[in-house]
C-alpha cells in the first residue's frame, strides 16, 4: 500500500469538498468512505424531507465558480428560492 499526503476520513458534503480543493492544488489523497452515502440513505428511507436551509443557503466550498449546489439547481431546473430536498443535495 502506497502513502498519499492526505486522507480524507468521510466523504460527504464536505470531505468531498475538501477532496476537489486538494485536487485542484495536486495534492495527493484519498477519501474514506462512500460518497454522500449517509444523505442518500436518508433520502431513500421514504417521504419527502429537507434540509434546514434554502438552496441558496447551502454553501459548501468550490475550488472553482460554477460548482456550487446553486450552479447546480439552475440546469436542473431547481427552485433555488424553496426548501432544499434532501434527495436533490444527495443528487
Amino acid at each position: 500500500m502506497r502513502r498519499v499526503a492526505v486522507a480524507i476520513i468521510g466523504a460527504g458534503p464536505y470531505g468531498l469538498s475538501l477532496a476537489a480543493h486538494l485536487a485542484a492544488r495536486n495534492v495527493e489523497h484519498r477519501i474514506f468512505g462512500s460518497p454522500m452515502r449517509f444523505w442518500s440513505d436518508v433520502a431513500e428511507a421514504g417521504g419527502e424531507r429537507y434540509l434546514r436551509t434554502y438552496c441558496f443557503g447551502t454553501k459548501i466550498s468550490t475550488p472553482d465558480p460554477g460548482f456550487s449546489f446553486a450552479d447546480y439547481n439552475r440546469p436542473h431546473g431547481l427552485e433555488t428560492f424553496e426548501p432544499c430536498s434532501i434527495r436533490d443535495f444527495a443528487a
